[in-house]
């Protein structure tokens, strides 16, 4: 019996919204219609208009330093450094100030795809602006890289060649010292092994014709002869893994995906997502003010039956 009672105030507290709803549907119309034609306006005419142009690619590169071109962090390291989007600005034009240069990294978005590419956006008030930054963002990028893996091998091959014509001249001066000891005393020949000892000695004491500091001074020629040659061999490997390297490092391409877009259409604001959004908020307040309507008008009916 309760359940029943239950059930039919249920009705109609329901009816009664119903209807409530009902008498004041104009007014929720009304406010429906007019909130959805001025944000529609608001934002077709007056808010500024911002268009978007992206690109997408990846680096291919076989060399370790040309690699890390490859990762997010340094493509924004460069893409959003001062120095770099003050190019940008000078070339397109504007005054580089530090509020340009914000405006300018604010502008610009770097993400990552679900397939590791690199997507670059701009989003601009003017299409056209918004394509030409985006094209002077993804060519700098490109240029900037090549130059700093150029400027890299290059310090890295230098070094290795500096090494190899330091060694190599020393093991022609000390060579040419070798030769000049031996044509000086009469040795047309480099004993394999040099070991100062009686017999050996008397064994060269006809050609040195000397005392054994004559002989001190002909093994430490062959010594450090010995040592320069190492070093020389040590350092031409060095210098053949060094160009290889340098050459794995210089093969690397940017590969284009989605070469940098024109914008078509704006990208925000939305006029319909900014209406839709208004005319929910509009219904939302219509229906709170419906019922607020008709709790004053309850209110008063009440008053008025308590007063008479």
């Amino acid at each position: 019996m309760n359940q029943e009672v239950q059930s039919q105030y249920d009705e109609l507290d329901l009816m009664d919204l119903i209807k409530t709803l009902i008498k004041s549907w104009k007014l929720i119309a009304i406010l429906f219609l007019i909130t959805v034609a001025i944000v529609g306006s608001i934002t077709y005419f007056y808010l500024p208009k911002k268009y978007l142009s992206k690109t997408i690619f990846y680096l291919e590169a076989e060399g370790d330093f040309a690699s890390k071109y490859e990762k997010m962090d340094m493509v924004k390291e460069v893409v959003y450094s001062n120095q770099f989007l003050s190019s940008i600005i000078e070339t397109v034009g504007f005054s580089t100030t530090e509020d340009i240069v914000d405006t300018f990294r604010s502008s610009i978005t770097i993400i990552e795809t679900t397939a590791k590419s690199t997507e670059i956006q701009v989003i601009w008030d003017d299409p056209a602006k918004a394509y030409d930054i985006l094209k002077l963002v993804y060519d700098s990028f490109k240029r900037e890289t090549g130059n700093r893996i150029e400027v890299y091998v290059t310090n890295k091959l230098n070094v290795a060649e500096d090494q190899f014509n330091r060694t190599h001249e020393e093991f022609e001066k000390i060579s040419a010292a070798l030769a000049d000891f031996q044509k000086k005393h009469n040795i047309f020949f480099i004993p394999p092994q040099l070991a100062i000892s009686d017999q050996y000695y008397s064994e060269m004491k006809a050609q040195l014709a000397d005392s054994p500091s004559t002989l001190i001074e002909y093994e430490n020629l062959m010594v450090r002869q010995a040592a320069a040659k190492e070093n020389y061999i040590k350092a031409s490997a060095i210098l053949e893994e060094t160009r290889l390297s340098v050459a794995n490092e210089l093969n690397y391409m940017f590969v284009s995906i989605d070469p940098p877009l024109y914008p078509e259409k704006k990208h925000s604001p939305s006029t319909v997502l900014n209406m839709a959004i208004a005319g929910f908020l509009a219904l939302f307040v219509g229906v709170l003010i419906a019922f607020f309507r008709e709790y004053i008008r309850s209110y008063k009916e009440k008053e008025n039956t308590i007063t008479s």
